[in-house]
């Protein structure tokens, strides 16, 4: 989960981020953003974040004054020293009303809160499914045409797969790469999702062929054995590929 935070406060900041740290350590905190100016800037310039933290007074006005001249499309929980906002809170996206210093139990909750209000992942309904045996079984092996022949490549010899050139290619630990029938959407239904996440729109990996993941230039790059280059994740897919990868 992508987290920005709106605290004109830095110590108060600061704070909250360990805190975050402790209770949910694989979620990304975008930014710190001091004002209702600087935090207008940035919802211009940036996709939304999944959650947004706001202290109530800032330097240049009132969050509120934020809801009025644009509209934020996430969640939002509010940090803060003053307990007379909580009623124009719950009108603003409001989740959660925490009052400063925040504990770590209150700020536990409402996240368990958020998970509640936005039900189970895409993933987690498809391993429910699997488990309850109301799924096919997954893939273990692909038909893969070269020339005249019809080769059966065992899965977890392939490396990754990417859209390319209007298809999806199939790079094979060995080096090799060869088109296949597939769109990536159906291959990630079809393959175990343990061992396959797709981290892009053009890019569905094997994690046994991770070379590597960091963070640079505020986005999470992956590196794999058999592909040159780093390889972005999508903003919005870094919450539940950390989660993946840390298995």
């Amino acid at each position: 989960m992508n987290i920005l935070i709106v605290e004109d406060e830095y110590p108060a900041a600061e704070r909250l981020m360990r805190r975050l740290q402790n209770v949910r350590p694989d979620h990304t905190v975008l930014g710190v953003v001091e004002g209702v100016a600087e935090a207008d800037a940035w919802f211009r310039d940036n996709p939304p974040p999944d959650l947004v933290f706001f202290d109530i007074r800032l330097a240049d006005g009132t969050c509120f004054d934020l809801f009025e001249i644009r509209e934020i499309p996430c969640p939002a929980i509010f940090c803060t020293a003053h307990d007379e906002y909580a009623l124009e809170a719950f009108r603003s996206n409001g989740i959660a009303y925490l009052l400063k210093p925040v504990d770590e139990t209150d700020l536990a909750a409402a996240f368990d809160k958020l998970d509640r209000l936005r039900g189970p992942s895409a993933e987690e309904q498809k391993q429910a499914v699997r488990k309850a045996g109301l799924g096919d079984s997954y893939k273990t092996r692909l038909l893969i045409s070269t020339g005249n022949r019809l080769r059966p490549v065992p899965i977890r010899e392939i490396a990754c797969f990417q859209a390319r050139d209007k298809g999806v290619l199939a790079h094979l630990n060995s080096g090799e790469s060869y088109f296949v029938d597939f769109t990536l959407n159906e291959l990630e239904d079809a393959l175990n999702p343990q061992d396959f996440f797709r981290i892009s729109r053009a890019l569905l990996p094997n994690i046994a062929a991770i070379d590597q993941a960091d963070r640079s230039g505020g986005h999470w790059q992956v590196r794999l054995k058999t592909l040159d280059g780093e390889h972005t994740v999508s903003r919005q897919r870094v919450s539940d590929f950390k989660r993946w990868f840390s298995r």
